[in-house]
């Protein structure tokens, strides 16, 4: 998912609660991971986190991948899923996705013929969400331009419907036609979108 996060800022907060609170506790964290092939290949993987702080997090991923070599990858298909809870709040969201080829490297990644559904849903101090996703984009392009910094731009039909709100910025759309502001700043039209991550 190129995506650049969700302008809800209820995750951006508790990643604040884990830098400020307790610094010198270890998480509690427990993992399972698998992974098989080599040029194609299959992965799973599992994990739940207690950041020993009040902010509770959990993830489940898993993927598939007909042809994987070097930067460029072929057939691949994806699902993740993952929540958490801390001072900024719960929220809980869901992806899964399909790419016919994808070339990615440290500067950018470009998928080709993409399908995407995805959902979230919070609430708390940090902001608000209530959003469905869904796409299939003929042309992805993610540039990065510093650590933080990216621009992503697509061709593709959007019928994207949903809101968020916090911290990290604002977003809303109706039927793939939208606007988000801050973080991630940028405009979105059923056949396509253009978004910056200015920091």
């Amino acid at each position: 998912m190129t995506e650049h996060g969700s302008p809800c800022g209820i995750r951006s907060v508790n990643e604040y609660q884990d830098r400020l609170i307790d610094k010198n506790v270890t998480d509690k964290k427990a993992e399972a991971y698998v992974e098989t092939g080599e040029k194609s290949k299959a992965w799973a993987g599992i994990s739940a986190t207690d950041h020993e702080n009040g902010h509770f997090s959990c993830d489940a991923r898993v993927g598939a991948a007909a042809l994987e070599k070097d930067n460029h990858t072929a057939g691949r298909a994806t699902a993740d899923a993952s929540a958490e809870f801390g001072l900024g709040g719960a929220i809980a969201e869901a992806n899964a996705d399909a790419t016919v080829y994808s070339y990615g490297d440290d500067s950018g990644q470009i998928d080709v013929a993409k399908g995407r559904v995805s959902g979230g849903l919070g609430i708390g101090p940090g902001g608000a969400k209530a959003k469905v996703e869904a796409s299939v984009d003929f042309v992805d392009v993610n540039l990065k331009f510093s650590k933080n910094q990216e621009v992503d731009v697509n061709v593709g039909l959007t019928a994207d419907v949903g809101f968020e709100a916090g911290v990290d910025g604002v977003s809303a759309s109706v039927l793939g036609l939208g606007v988000s502001l801050g973080r991630s700043t940028g405009i979105s039209t059923p056949l396509g979108r253009v978004s910056f991550k200015l920091w």
